[in-house]
Protein backbone atom coordinates (compact mmCIF):
# COMPACT_ATOMS: atom_id res chain seq x y z
CA UNK A 1 0.00 0.00 0.00
CA UNK A 2 1.63 3.49 -0.85
CA UNK A 3 1.70 6.18 1.68
CA UNK A 4 -0.88 8.46 -0.31
CA UNK A 5 -3.44 5.53 -0.18
CA UNK A 6 -2.75 5.32 3.60
CA UNK A 7 -3.29 8.80 4.12
CA UNK A 8 -6.73 8.87 2.63
CA UNK A 9 -7.66 5.80 4.61
CA UNK A 10 -6.38 7.70 7.29
CA UNK A 11 -8.01 10.56 6.39
CA UNK A 12 -11.45 8.60 5.86
CA UNK A 13 -11.18 7.19 9.45
CA UNK A 14 -10.80 10.54 11.13
CA UNK A 15 -13.72 12.14 9.24
CA UNK A 16 -15.65 8.83 10.14
CA UNK A 17 -14.63 9.23 13.62
CA UNK A 18 -15.39 13.11 13.53
CA UNK A 19 -18.84 12.47 12.26
CA UNK A 20 -19.46 9.83 15.07
CA UNK A 21 -18.59 11.89 17.70
CA UNK A 22 -20.76 14.77 15.58
CA UNK A 23 -23.67 12.07 15.81
CA UNK A 24 -23.04 11.75 19.79
CA UNK A 25 -22.80 15.28 20.68
CA UNK A 26 -25.70 16.44 18.40
CA UNK A 27 -27.84 13.06 19.87
CA UNK A 28 -26.57 14.48 23.73
CA UNK A 29 -27.51 17.72 23.60
CA UNK A 30 -31.02 16.42 21.92
CA UNK A 31 -31.42 15.09 25.22
CA UNK A 32 -30.20 17.83 27.21
CA UNK A 33 -32.54 20.23 25.19
CA UNK A 34 -35.47 17.47 26.47
CA UNK A 35 -33.89 17.65 29.97
CA UNK A 36 -34.32 21.32 30.12
CA UNK A 37 -37.63 21.54 28.72
CA UNK A 38 -38.88 18.73 31.63
CA UNK A 39 -37.05 20.50 33.79
CA UNK A 40 -38.88 24.11 32.88
CA UNK A 41 -42.29 22.55 32.49
CA UNK A 42 -41.75 20.82 36.38
CA UNK A 43 -40.59 24.31 37.36
CA UNK A 44 -43.49 26.07 35.92
CA UNK A 45 -45.82 23.50 36.96
CA UNK A 46 -44.41 23.87 40.79
CA UNK A 47 -44.83 28.19 40.73
CA UNK A 48 -48.24 27.05 39.52
CA UNK A 49 -48.78 25.18 42.56
CA UNK A 50 -46.89 27.39 45.06
CA UNK A 51 -48.80 30.23 43.75
CA UNK A 52 -52.15 28.16 44.20
CA UNK A 53 -50.77 27.21 47.46
CA UNK A 54 -50.26 30.78 48.59
CA UNK A 55 -53.75 31.94 47.66
CA UNK A 56 -55.21 29.21 49.86
CA UNK A 57 -53.11 29.94 52.46
CA UNK A 58 -53.72 33.59 52.65
CA UNK A 59 -57.37 32.95 52.40
CA UNK A 60 -57.54 30.69 55.41
CA UNK A 61 -55.42 33.56 57.62
CA UNK A 62 -58.03 35.78 56.61
CA UNK A 63 -60.74 33.04 57.43
CA UNK A 64 -59.14 32.61 60.19
CA UNK A 65 -59.00 36.36 61.45
CA UNK A 66 -62.99 36.20 61.01
CA UNK A 67 -63.19 33.52 63.52
CA UNK A 68 -60.90 35.16 65.86
CA UNK A 69 -63.54 38.35 65.55
CA UNK A 70 -66.35 36.40 65.70
CA UNK A 71 -64.71 34.61 68.68
CA UNK A 72 -63.73 37.40 70.74
CA UNK A 73 -67.21 39.15 70.16
CA UNK A 74 -69.22 36.06 71.64
CA UNK A 75 -66.26 36.16 74.13
CA UNK A 76 -67.90 39.46 75.05
CA UNK A 77 -71.76 38.71 74.73
CA UNK A 78 -70.94 35.86 76.89
CA UNK A 79 -68.98 38.07 79.82
CA UNK A 80 -71.60 40.36 79.31
CA UNK A 81 -74.53 37.93 79.99
CA UNK A 82 -72.93 36.22 82.32
CA UNK A 83 -72.43 39.79 84.35
CA UNK A 84 -75.86 40.41 83.67
CA UNK A 85 -76.91 37.05 85.05
CA UNK A 86 -75.10 37.45 88.58
CA UNK A 87 -76.64 41.15 88.86
CA UNK A 88 -79.90 39.63 88.58
CA UNK A 89 -79.22 36.84 90.92
CA UNK A 90 -78.09 39.40 93.51
CA UNK A 91 -81.30 41.27 92.47
CA UNK A 92 -83.37 38.29 93.02
CA UNK A 93 -81.73 37.56 96.55
CA UNK A 94 -81.91 41.20 97.56
CA UNK A 95 -85.64 40.73 96.91
CA UNK A 96 -85.76 37.44 98.65
CA UNK A 97 -84.43 38.74 101.52
CA UNK A 98 -86.67 42.32 101.57
CA UNK A 99 -89.31 39.34 101.24
CA UNK A 100 -88.03 37.64 104.10
CA UNK A 101 -87.74 40.83 106.48
CA UNK A 102 -91.26 41.76 105.16
CA UNK A 103 -92.51 38.37 106.69
CA UNK A 104 -90.93 38.65 110.00
CA UNK A 105 -91.91 42.38 110.62
CA UNK A 106 -95.63 40.75 109.70
CA UNK A 107 -94.80 37.74 111.88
Amino acid sequence: MEWGDEIEAKQRELAALHDQRLRDLTHQLAQRDGELASSQSRLSKLKEDFKFNLKLLEERDGELERYDASFNELRELISEKERQISEQRVAAAEVRYAAQEEVAIRE
